[in-house]
């Protein structure tokens, strides 16, 4: 193409020397650097003297495609006579015994003889027998069992083949290549040598391709796993950040844990496949998270997408959760995700994610956070509800909070949250379980906060009285009192009803027939509640 155009150019009168420098056109502003410039109707590059004159770019060496102005091809012709006699030459050495010493470097220049020649895609027929002679057999990772001499010959042989295959397309015609000449446990070797040879050129999304087209070809191949991180890395590397985040999905479906490519790796291929999927995993939950935070819109079309992009996030987290079931990050994995439901008000969900990270990881840094959290979930459900299911759930939240303080004994919230629960049981007359977690914050060490203890005594004492334990009402009642202040408003209400656990105990003896006793009992209503009615 270049040579017929330039002859074109020559046949048409337009003077140029031996340097393609254009005859007797200058310019008058010099601009100090080489640039294009139109002149008459044709791109011409302006040297930084004005001198107009052709270029003859150069990606490659044609032997046969650039010629002089003659229509000769000296570099071919040069090739030809230099490495045909070569060729000959090795090809009489490899007719010889395989065992000898330099067979090997015989194959490799007879390879090398053909690729200078141009004869490119014959030489791959040496570099393979090579490759096959010295890595048959072999385990696929371990190449580095190879004499030192040998795995440099392996390198270069690789290097000649990548840039064989660049030279010939790609890619395809490497599929093409073993597909036509059976598929060897190396092939990995050659897509990963044309990809390494692409990113020298810079050619990033070339890369990419050649690296991925192995995988796709054999995902199952222990390699095919690195090669697919090879492409993650190289597109985070060279900041390709929405590239890097898709490969990272496409990775994690397709080797995700006991999925049909996982099961074929060994069991190290699977332990290293797993570090990489926690990784990924993670980042993309959380990368999803993040986009729901920072849409905080509330207009409709808001909404709809926050939505979106939440279902997103949680099928990152749940793949994580199913994926890692029994580890302790996964913990905080569960908690995240519940914090992930809790922000996009799916309270139901949110209060099951909770739950599990506080109750059924092994312990870890946001488990007593988890299982507050989950409180407040149901409360927050709750307030959506009404009749029987918001009866259900207000019982739920109850349970959920004595789940908390069972667990997380001395945490700084569980004096509170126990109070509020036998609160909220004597509430709904679960009176036994009221008792129980009223004592529970009487009897804590260190003691909880005066106001807690006294509710929790008055809570105690009010559930017995209603089960008729009016001794036990008595003594909680005597407690709360004794931790109210002297002029409080709310003293009379409690000596009311310490007077009136003290007459019933009364009662109860008459009923009995111990006059006596209930006579004691009476007398002792004013001695301990004189202000009672």
């Amino acid at each position: 193409g270049m040579a017929r155009d330039l002859q074109s150019l020559l046949a048409s009168g337009v003077g140029c020397d031996r340097w393609f420098h254009r005859r007797n056109q200058d310019f008058e502003t010099k601009f100090g650097f080489h640039r294009a410039q139109v002149i008459d109707k044709r791109w011409w590059i302006v040297d930084p003297n004005n001198r107009p004159r052709l270029s003859m770019g150069i990606c490659h060496i044609g032997y046969d495609g650039d010629t002089d102005p003659t229509g000769r091809s000296p570099y071919g012709e040069a090739a030809r006579q230099r490495y045909g006699d070569a060729e000959a030459a090795y090809a009489a050495i490899l007719k010889r015994r395989q065992d000898s010493p330099f067979y090997d470097r015989a194959l490799f220049k007879h390879g090398w003889s053909r690729f200078k020649q141009g004869r490119i895609e014959a030489g791959l027929d040496s570099f393979t027998q090579l490759l096959d002679r010295k890595l048959s057999g072999l385990p696929v990772m371990q190449a580095s069992q190879l004499s030192h001499a040998d795995q440099e010959l392996l390198k270069e042989t690789l290097r000649v083949i990548s840039l064989t295959f660049s030279e010939l397309g790609g890619t395809r015609r490497i599929t093409r290549y073993f597909d036509e000449r059976g598929h060897r446990d190396y092939e990995f070797m050659v897509y990963r040598g044309l990809g390494d040879l692409y990113q020298k050129q810079q050619r990033i999304r070339d890369s990419a391709e050649a690296y991925l087209a192995f995988v796709a070809l054999n995902p199952a191949h222990p390699q095919a796993p690195r090669l697919a991180v090879q492409v993650i890395d190289l597109y985070a590397r060279h900041d390709f950040p929405a590239l890097a985040l898709e490969s990272k999905k496409s990775f994690t479906k397709r080797y995700r844990v006991q999925g049909k490519h996982w099961k074929q790796l060994d069991p190290a291929g699977q332990e290293w496949l797993s570090g990489k999927l926690r990784v990924y995993l993670k980042e993309l939950a959380e990368y999803h998270h993040a986009l729901v935070q920072q849409n905080a819109g509330k207009d409709p079309k808001a909404r709809a997408e926050r939505a979106k992009l939440g279902d997103e996030a949680v099928f990152w987290y749940q793949r994580y959760l199913d994926s890692f079931p029994t580890e302790t990050a996964s913990g905080n994995m569960s908690f995240l995700l519940g914090e992930l439901l809790n922000d996009l008000e799916r309270f139901p969900e949110a209060v099951k994610y909770y739950e599990r990270s506080a109750y059924l990881y092994p312990i870890h840094a946001k488990s007593s956070e988890a299982g507050y959290a989950a409180m407040l979930a149901y409360a927050s459900q709750e307030k959506r509800l009404t009749g029987e299911q918001k009866q259900t759930w207000h019982e739920a939240g109850i349970f959920s909070a004595l789940r908390f303080a069972k667990a997380f004994p001395q945490n700084p919230r569980t004096p509170a949250v126990l109070t509020h629960a036998a609160e909220q049981l004597f509430a709904i007359k679960q009176l036994e379980k009221a008792r129980a977690a009223a004592l529970q914050v009487t009897a804590m060490q260190p003691p909880a906060k005066t106001a807690l203890r006294r509710t929790a005594w008055t809570v105690a004492a009010h559930a017995a009285f209603e089960q008729k334990a009016y001794q036990d009402a008595e003594t909680g009642y005597q407690a709360a009192l004794a931790l109210l202040p002297k002029r409080d408003k709310g003293r009379k209400d409690l000596q009311e009803r310490l007077a009136a656990s003290v007459y019933q105990q009364g009662v109860s003896l008459r009923d009995q027939g111990d006059q006596p006793g209930a006579a004691r009992q009476f007398l002792r209503v004013g001695m301990l509640a004189p202000g009672a009615a």
